[in-house]
């Protein structure tokens, strides 16, 4: 993708206007799919216009179909909100939803899953990834 040199000047400039916003924090969405996979924010393209890899180890296990299915292609902000959301009596299966989301979000609770640590570990070797964890960034290596 080739981007044109007035293009390239308009993200470098939002970069500029975001970078001392972020000194406060950053607000990231999590996609539990892929350890990549943030909500496309302008703080988040920053990292990738940067060139600077951003992961997380929160994944739904693809192996637990169900609740795979029921919030792999989800971000965290969408989860809460059908998590909380009340179940209609009339859907029994929007209820079983509801009750995966709670569960995997109660049983992963500190961000960190088997399946998000098994794909970090793939991470390519001595290059510096942002790991983003519990509202915290971190740097990981892998060595």
């Amino acid at each position: 993708n080739k981007v044109s040199k007035p293009e390239t000047e308009a993200i470098d400039s939002n970069i500029i206007d975001i970078l001392p916003k972020m000194v406060n924090g950053l607000d990231v969405n999590v996609k539990f799919d892929a350890i990549t996979s943030f909500e496309k924010t302008p703080e988040i393209q920053v990292f990738d216009r940067l060139s600077i890899p951003l992961v997380h180890g929160w994944l739904a296990d693809p192996d637990d179909y169900p609740t795979y299915e029921a919030v792999a292609n989800s971000f965290y902000n969408e989860l809460v909100v059908a998590a909380v959301s009340s179940p209609s009596s009339a859907v029994q299966e929007r209820h079983s939803k509801n009750d995966l989301i709670c569960d995997f979000l109660q049983y992963s609770s500190t961000q960190l899953t088997k399946t998000g640590l098994m794909a970090l570990h793939c991470i390519e070797e001595a290059v510096q990834h942002v790991f983003f964890r519990n509202n915290h960034f971190n740097v990981l290596i892998r060595e």
